[in-house]
């Protein structure tokens, strides 16, 4: 229980308010974007989007970056559904800004270009600039990016644009989640130029997408963390790489606490909730010497009374450090004693030989 809060009052003035609270204020300092605004994720960020600045018209999309991610959630579809009309530019592995400037006509409202979250392309490829893009697009036609991760001070993905960089480079509008890689409650973000947002902001759709005061509350408290440089501001991933001990520790506690039960191997970490599908983390990992089949220890794990989720490799079983917190190994212990070590012989139920 946590009381009111002041959703649309202006405690100023004592009459009705806006929805974002310090939401805009604090994105725009940890992003530099004039405005922002927040749905329930990031699908809708970008419906939303299209809907606003492209329903009816043209918009410009690289043949590489028509990706489909979860759920069956596919580019092109979602332009469809928004009224958008679909132009697709360059190859699947090299889209220059050339093919983007060549593509626009005078139907043309929006140029976007969407992150490969699930999936990276290699060998001959090249992308356009950014940069030169956004200053070489004529001034009615919107620049947008699908950044998708949420990245901006997070450490651990140097080579993953930043909505920040995105901004700088003079991109109109980037659209964002707020919890894979930011760390907050599940919800999609779109910060860029101000006027853009107001627009979004005034769509009947913005209605259908916002998301509740509970989501506001916790993605200001931790923006707040975050711009304050607190530990606590940090989303899971980024605690957990920046301390490559506490997993070591954590191993060490399970094999001394579970005798016999454990052998350590090498493993590793993908984060971001297939954001960065191509950035791959050392991370201790526990094989489960168990003789039973591993799919059935996996089922007896999952069937737990607080669940435990594995991954099998090479038909073994194995536990990630990287997952666990210190605040649960207690509990994982006690559980890991009952399902793997043998039961106390108990001489009160041993049948007696005649």
């Amino acid at each position: 229980n946590t009381g009111y809060n002041n959703l649309e009052l202006d405690l100023a003035t004592g009459k009705r308010g806006g929805r974002k609270g310090l939401i805009a204020p604090l994105l725009r300092c940890l992003t530099q974007a004039e405005d922002s605004l927040v749905v329930n994720n990031n699908a809708a960020s970008l419906f939303l989007l299209l809907q606003e600045v492209a329903k009816g018209r043209e918009v410009i999309v690289s043949r590489g970056e028509q990706i489909q991610i979860g759920g069956g959630f596919r580019i092109p579809d979602i332009l469809a559904l928004s009224g958008a009309k679909l132009v697709e530019v360059g190859t699947t592995n090299i889209t220059t800004a050339r093919d983007y400037l060549d593509a626009i006509t005078d139907q043309t409202a929006l140029v976007l270009m969407v992150h490969r979250s699930n999936f990276a392309i290699r060998g001959f490829t090249e992308s356009a600039d950014i940069g030169e893009l956004a200053r070489a697009l004529p001034e009615q036609v919107v620049l947008a990016v699908d950044q998708g991760s949420g990245l901006t001070t997070e450490e651990f993905a140097p080579d993953e644009t930043s909505v920040r960089q995105y901004i700088k480079a003079g991109v109109d509008l980037v659209c964002y989640s707020g919890d894979k890689l930011l760390g907050g409650p599940q919800s999609g973000i779109i910060s860029g130029r101000a006027d853009l947002i107001k627009r979004l902001e005034k769509h009947p759709m913005m209605r259908t997408f916002r998301s509740s005061r509970i989501i506001h509350s916790l993605l200001e408290r931790l923006l707040i963390y975050k711009l304050n440089k607190s530990p606590i501001g940090e989303g899971i991933a980024q605690q957990v790489l920046s301390n490559p001990a506490a997993m070591q520790a954590r191993a060490s506690q399970l094999m001394a606490a579970l005798p016999g039960c454990f052998v350590p191997v090498p493993a590793q970490l993908v984060v971001g909730g297939g954001t960065l599908p191509d950035e791959f983390y050392p991370a201790p990992a526990l094989e489960c010497t168990d003789p039973r089949p591993a799919q059935q220890l996996l089922d007896a794990l999952r069937e737990l009374p607080v669940p435990v989720i594995a991954t099998v490799r090479q038909q073994k079983v194995l536990l990630n450090m990287a997952t666990l917190l210190q605040a649960e190994m207690e509990l994982l212990i006690a559980q890991l004693k009952e399902l793997l070590l043998p039961a106390p012989f108990n001489a009160t139920n041993a049948t007696e030989e005649p």
